[in-house]
């Protein structure tokens, strides 16, 4: 049986992430670079220009890689905790980035999973706490864990996508893959998301990691919601279209040009630019 890795019915996963991507270095690019007393306190920390901005472009590229599993296939526009499985995907790789004293880049991924894994809140039952209390819940998202292979990951990736990214993500998987049967893992990982507070990242002060966090979860659901409109997504949400309408008008985007606006290219850029040779 064909499972085409897409973001929904007909539509490429690595055309939407990229598209997610370009409209957070494009559209919203200005606002997420204005130096906020969060966006000050992270550039300190993590030594890395306009933090938001490279925050909220990691979260949009990576925010569906969970769609890529297997354990979808055969269930069309079912993506049930897609949001859990990228998120852990993503805290695994700024894990290892830790361990190997890129700490600055760690934090910045680690930002961008916890606005990933919070992309789906708004449904219930989809907080990270939420799904780390109940067994049902972690066991689905276990299978979707280990259908998310190397392959299907790298195929859900744009095809320029930084190869230093790649390699990381890899590296990840197959981190994450060795706590797959143990649902006291996955639990852990998600209520580290889940709890701001306990994260203590680099010395980044509470207020200013909470500011950041509502910044680059804005900026994603935005971003998301924009393109997933554009892409004509087929769906029996009623709210989001009316949502990108708004926000497309507050953006000074016409309804057919979030898309257009969604520069890869410069999304590309950005990423380029951070310490992915060194891995």
């Amino acid at each position: 049986m064909s499972c085409p890795v897409e973001a929904y019915p007909s539509h490429p996963l690595a055309r939407h992430l990229a598209g997610v991507a370009g409209l957070a270095a494009t559209t919203l690019g200005p606002r997420l670079s204005v130096d906020t007393p969060a966006a000050r306190v992270l550039r300190e920390a993590t030594g890395t220009g306009r933090p938001l901005l490279v925050a909220s472009v990691l979260a949009g590229l990576l925010h569906d890689l969970g769609k890529a599993s297997t354990a979808y296939c055969g269930r069309p526009g079912s993506y049930w905790l897609h949001e859990h499985a990228s998120a852990i995907l993503v805290a695994e790789a700024s894990n290892i980035l830790a361990t190997r004293g890129e700490r600055g880049l760690a934090a910045l991924l680690m930002l961008a999973a916890q606005a990933v894994s919070r992309h789906h809140a708004a449904m219930e039952g989809r907080l990270p706490r939420q799904v780390a209390g109940n067994s049902g819940r972690l066991e689905w998202l276990r299978r979707v864990l280990q259908g998310l292979t190397s392959e299907r990951l790298q195929e859900a990736l744009p095809g320029d996508a930084p190869e230093g990214l790649r390699r990381l993500l890899h590296q990840a998987l197959n981190r994450a893959g060795r706590g797959l049967r143990r649902w006291g893992y996955l639990s852990q990982i998600l209520r580290s998301l889940d709890r701001v507070n306990s994260l203590g990242f680099y010395g980044v002060h509470l207020g200013a990691w909470t500011a950041a966090l509502e910044t680059v979860s804005g900026a994603l659901i935005v971003s998301d919601i924009l393109v997933a409109d554009a892409e004509r997504r087929s769906s029996d949400d009623r709210a989001s279209p009316l949502y990108a309408r708004i926000w497309a008008s507050e953006l000074g985007l016409r309804e057919d040009e979030a898309l257009e606006a969604a520069g890869w290219a410069e999304a590309r850029r950005i990423l380029e630019g951070l310490p992915w040779k060194t891995l």
